[in-house]
């Protein structure tokens, strides 16, 4: 799971974390290692030396652990979860299941 965090990472860098997230959930079940990482970054067309680069740089593996921490600290425990407005929001849900949930939200905070 680090190597694929550190690659999303490294998309970001290139404005394609999406085009890279979209890539490795759509091979779940596959092995999720290095060789993976390399070859979704090759499939969206990311700059292949400056992805290189940027999965070495201790920088990379700083944010990282910064992210693992955060992690930590606010009690995530699983993958997925996610954070909308300090609601934790765990597991896989639906896209009509999250729309409903951000329309609560949008609803709540007006």
């Amino acid at each position: 799971a680090c190597a694929l965090a550190r690659g999303g990472l490294c998309a970001a860098k290139q404005g394609k974390f999406w085009a890279y997230h979209d890539q490795v959930y759509d091979r779940q079940g596959e092995d999720m290692g290095q060789g993976l990482v390399d070859e979704v970054a090759k499939v969206i067309g990311l700059d292949q030396a400056a992805f290189a680069t940027c999965l070495k740089d201790p920088l990379t593996e700083l944010a990282l652990q910064k992210d693992l921490q955060l992690g930590e600290l606010m009690g995530l425990q699983s993958t997925p979860t996610m954070v909308i407005n300090g609601r934790k929001i765990v597991g896989g849900h639906s896209v009509p299941e999250l729309e409903a949930l951000l329309e609560a939200i949008e609803k709540g905070l007006k």
